[in-house]
Formats: C-alpha cells, sequence, structure tokens
C-alpha cells in the first residue's frame, strides 16, 4: 500500500502560508522566523564593560519582527532550536588585547565564549556559533567585552529558528 499526499501549500487556520513545495520538490518557509543583522557604523566601543549588549542597528533581514533592533534582543517567538552566530575583527590594529564575543539567553551566557587576542599593529577575529533550545518568548543576545583598547568592528550576527 501506498501512501501519497499531494500538495504544493500548507496553511494555518486563518490562511497564512507556512511552506510551499515547488514542482521539484524545493519547501520555502516564508513565516521561518530569523534575523541578519549588522552595525551602520563598525566601530564598537573600545574597553566595553563584561557582557555589554551588542546592538546592531541595521535589520538586513528581520523576518517575523522578533529582533529589536534599539536593544539588540532576539525573542524567540516558539520553543525550538535556535541558531545564533556572530563574528567580529579588532579594528584598531595600534592596540594590543582581546575581545570575547558570546550567546546570551535571557542574559546569561550559553555554553562558552569566543574570543581572541591581538598583538599591536595586527589584526583579530572572534566568530561565535551555538545551538541553542529555547522557550517562546526568550531573548537571545550577542554580548562583547574588549580589553586594553581593542575595539572590535566590522560585526554582524543572525539568529535563526532550525527546528
Amino acid at each position: 500500500m501506498t501512501n501519497i499526499t499531494n500538495l504544493q501549500t500548507i496553511k494555518t487556520e486563518s490562511g497564512t502560508t507556512a511552506m510551499t513545495i515547488d514542482s521539484v520538490g524545493r519547501i520555502t518557509k516564508p513565516a521561518l522566523p530569523c534575523a541578519n543583522v549588522s552595525l551602520s557604523t563598525d566601530t564598537l566601543g573600545a574597553n566595553t564593560a563584561y557582557d555589554a549588549v551588542m546592538i546592531f542597528n541595521i535589520a538586513n533581514l528581520n523576518q517575523g519582527n522578533h529582533y529589536n533592533t534599539s536593544n539588540g534582543k532576539f525573542t524567540c517567538p516558539v520553543t525550538g532550536i535556535y541558531q545564533v552566530t556572530a563574528f567580529a575583527m579588532d579594528k584598531n590594529s595600534s592596540a594590543a588585547g582581546a575581545f570575547y564575543l558570546r550567546v546570551n539567553v535571557d542574559g546569561t551566557t550559553y555554553g562558552s565564549d569566543a574570543g581572541s587576542y591581538t598583538a599591536s599593529n595586527s589584526h583579530a577575529g572572534a566568530h561565535i556559533s551555538k545551538l541553542v533550545s529555547c522557550t517562546a518568548g526568550q531573548e537571545l543576545t550577542i554580548t562583547y567585552y574588549s580589553t586594553n583598547g581593542v575595539s572590535a568592528g566590522y560585526s554582524g550576527a543572525t539568529f535563526m529558528l532550525i527546528g
């Protein structure tokens, strides 16, 4: 016995398209909660406070409007697994010091952080990527910490529900 379901679109009771399958089997999810964010300037302050929230004020993509460009928080709309990534590079090559990136859930560091040390007249970068199990309403942030005059720049982040 073969079970075959023929459909192209899955919709909610209110008629919102949740998923579409095209003629060759590609699946799109137009309501997938996700954001890709960056800064309008390429510099975060040097010697920042421990776990200062990085507030990315440009939302290149903000599907569902779950990322707040005023406070740097991505609010999880549903319970699930989220992938969070962020990157930054030392912008002040004359300083020697370190900077760190962290993923936070409701203000608490999630797992280990990612850091980088740079010598004077050189650049270093940091990247962090985490899978985080969240419940609806929890807030995800990226935090930053720097020492000895190092100022991070060229930074961005992504937040995405993956399952």
